[in-house]
């Protein structure tokens, strides 16, 4: 498998070139996939999907590339990214190795954002799914404020949040979702572990954003229970959390959305192999004094390759 740089997939250009190239890279992606997946009921979604990308390249839909058919690539490959956003829940349950199931989702990942990017070029964003941000600071807000609003929906408070901030002197080019998701999952871990001790006027939780020549660093520190006696913490399906969520709950449940702070063992594999993706990491730790402390790291270049398992 080809891999790309953020640097490669932000000076993408929309033309019939690039269309192929995409086809041609998300369909060797899924047919990868295929081969790692065969006794699963996700392999049929996988090869048919295939089956999209190879109608695509062997029609003469990049030769003529005119208007109805620049339209067909960016549906069809819009359709291909929605098709696999919910196949998440059903990986945990395949019954495979860990490495296994994180190169699969290694795989997967990357054909979301090849699909993702191109739509959004082809819709006139600039940047497609890649971002470029001088002010590191602006990742936290949202953020913060959205674990928070999880959190308060379920416990009825939330921890303060201290945040240090600081302005690394390089942009950093990043994709801002997956960011976003890691930051997210993080600290509704680190509220969830303070308000388990601390029921009544939790202590805030701290936030430092540092840096170096190579990479942000943003910390994350609680004074809640502290972290398990588990060399899992990482693993597929391994949670902390007192009840682990249940599909059928959600199924039979007249609720909107399913509990928020009920776990499905994934969070943490899936944000740190999103971080690693592109050279960048997530790490825990035990607080000397009590509590936990997670660290996101994140590499100012943007000329690493995708970390993908060889083909």
């Amino acid at each position: 498998m080809k891999r790309w740089t953020l640097r490669s997939l932000a000076n993408l250009k929309i033309n019939s070139s690039t269309a192929e190239t995409v086809l041609q890279h998300v369909a060797d992606r899924l047919a990868w996939q295929q081969t790692r997946l065969v006794d699963s009921h996700l392999h049929y979604l996988h090869r048919d999907t295939e089956q999209l990308c190879r109608q695509l390249l062997s029609s003469p839909v990049l030769q003529r590339w005119n208007s109805a058919d620049q339209d067909i690539v960016s549906k069809t490959l819009e359709q291909i990214r929605d098709r696999h956003a919910t196949t998440l829940e059903r990986l945990v349950d395949l019954k495979l190795e860990s490495d296994e199931k994180n190169d699969i989702l290694r795989v997967r990942y990357s054909i979301q954002l090849l699909c993702d990017h191109y739509v959004k070029l082809y819709k006139n964003k600039d940047a497609g799914a890649i971002t470029t941000i001088e002010n590191a600071s602006d990742l936290l807000d949202p953020a913060i404020s959205q674990a928070q609003q999880v959190c308060e929906s379920h416990w009825m408070m939330a921890p303060e949040v201290h945040l240090q901030r600081a302005n690394p002197s390089k942009p950093l080019t990043l994709v801002l979702p997956w960011v976003h998701h890691t930051l997210v999952e993080l600290l509704k871990n680190t509220f969830h572990a303070t308000l388990q001790r601390h029921s009544r006027d939790p202590p805030p939780v701290q936030i430092t954003l540092s840096s170096d020549d190579d990479a942000i660093c943003v910390t994350l520190q609680d004074h809640g229970i502290g972290l398990p006696d588990s060399d899992n913490l990482f693993a597929w399906g391994y949670s902390s959390a007192g009840r682990r969520w249940d599909r059928l709950d959600e199924q039979q449940s007249y609720a909107a959305v399913r509990s928020p702070m009920s776990s499905l063992g994934v969070g943490l594999s899936a944000s740190r192999l999103m971080m690693q993706h592109f050279g960048g990491n997530v790490t825990l730790s035990s607080s000397q004094d009590e509590g936990a402390v997670a660290r996101i790291y994140l590499p100012f270049r943007d000329d690493v390759l995708e970390h993908l398992p060889v083909a």
